[in-house]
């Protein structure tokens, strides 16, 4: 009987395990599938624009537009690019990010000053609520910085009925607390258990404007990778909260 409850087991985790290689080849597939659609239009952009330049069927007034629409959209090919990368880079369990301790308290004081300015110009305010104090954790610097600016980005670029954004943090137990809020329209309840999904995209829900579809993902697998989380609520608004362990809190 012992036995066969352990072959039971044995194929039962293989079962699951099969599923679970399925469906993250199902993910890659339709992952480089979207990719290859996104990237068609700012090429084909390139390769017009270039083309017209080449054949001097530019007007000399219209030169600089031409070059910087060239140049705008390469960066976008490069930011799907470097996003696919490191996508691909938390997924693998392999990778091992670079930790080291991190005041989470001043890096989110000075990700919020950098983009202060964008938020403010676009029409909204900023609140911070970040206390004095250090909250130290163990952390990927470039990786958390990333995640903060991501939240504080789709804030600006999907909140289309609202005016504020606001960013808090609280350390309760032994785990920090920092969220993103906007006061736009909530995102819809069909859609929110596939946001973190990549190439789930936020225009679906508040606004037509795109991204690569992998912020959110990529921040995710993030938070993930730092043995915390990224999570959702609807409040009055949308909150994006994410979750880190603490090593020391100093008042």
């Amino acid at each position: 009987m012992e036995i066969q409850e352990a072959f039971n087991c044995m194929t039962e985790r293989l079962h699951a395990q099969r599923a679970e290689n399925e469906r993250m080849s199902r993910s890659r597939q339709r992952m480089l599938l979207e990719l290859s659609h996104d990237i068609r239009t700012p090429i084909a952009t390139i390769k017009s624009f270039a083309f017209a330049l080449q054949e001097k069927m530019v007007a000399d007034v219209d030169l600089n537009r031409y070059y910087q629409t060239i140049a705008l959209k390469a960066d976008r090919v490069n930011q799907m690019a470097e996003d696919l990368f490191t996508m691909l880079k938390m997924e693998s369990e392999d990778y091992v990010i670079e930790l080291k301790r991190i005041d989470i308290s001043e890096l989110t004081r000075r990700v919020c000053a950098e983009h202060y300015e964008e938020i403010t110009r676009a029409g909204f305010e900023l609140a911070i609520e970040i206390p004095e104090h250090a909250a130290y954790v163990n952390g990927d610097e470039k990786l958390l910085e990333r995640v903060i600016g991501n939240l504080l980005i789709n804030a600006k670029k999907y909140n289309q009925t609202g005016k504020e954004i606001r960013v808090g943090m609280k350390v309760r137990g032994k785990e920090v607390y920092l969220w993103v809020k906007d006061d736009g329209i909530p995102i819809r309840a069909d859609l929110r258990d596939m946001m973190f999904t990549a190439f789930v995209r936020g225009e679906s829900t508040r606004s037509n404007r795109g991204g690569t579809g992998l912020g959110l993902a990529i921040s995710k697998a993030v938070m993930e990778k730092h043995g915390g989380d990224l999570s959702y609520r609807e409040e009055s608004g949308n909150r994006f909260e994410m979750r880190i362990p603490i090593l020391s809190f100093e008042t």
